[in-house]
């Protein structure tokens, strides 16, 4: 039966109907890739946010653990989120961004960078359970090192 279908087509018609597949898949591709990009954007800006929160609670004379706790929070759920951010097709060929094309390839690296941010977010949110600020600090140092390292490595300036 679909011998006989094909028989009958003629070879511009699937050629028409290939194209107009690919072109399909190209720009549903493109969409999601646009979403992703914009949802790390959105995710580093409120990660980004989180850390001037803290910093600025860290700065003060009476620093409030519980808003330095919820904003450590913040950054760790997103923490685990950023190596699903960086789909192959979604660096500064699919748009405008600051990811460098290291990230796709170096990915042993980023996958390490991103390994290490999980941990020193998770390491900064144990410290905000205790009431030591001097332990605070010093995680809180640990996360933004962790922070420059990768954006040394696979961010634009």
């Amino acid at each position: 039966m679909i011998n006989k279908y094909l028989a009958i087509v003629s070879h511009k018609s699937v050629r028409i109907a290939c194209t107009g597949l690919l072109a399909a898949v190209c720009a549903a591709s493109a969409f999601a890739h646009k979403e992703v990009m914009h949802e790390r954007h959105e995710g580093f800006e409120d990660m980004g946010g989180a850390m001037k929160a803290i910093n600025g609670q860290l700065k003060s004379d009476a620093p409030n653990i519980a808003k330095i706790d919820k904003n450590a929070e913040v950054i760790a759920a997103l923490a685990v989120k950023v190596a699903g951010w960086f789909p192959k097709g979604s660096g500064p060929e699919a748009g405008k961004t600051d990811a460098l094309p290291s990230i796709w390839e170096k990915p042993e690296e980023f996958s390490k960078s991103t390994e290490d941010f999980v941990a020193a977010s998770k390491a900064l949110t144990a410290a905000t359970k205790g009431s030591d600020v001097a332990a605070i600090k010093k995680q809180f140092m640990a996360l933004k090192e962790t922070c420059g390292s990768c954006h040394d490595s696979f961010r634009a300036d």
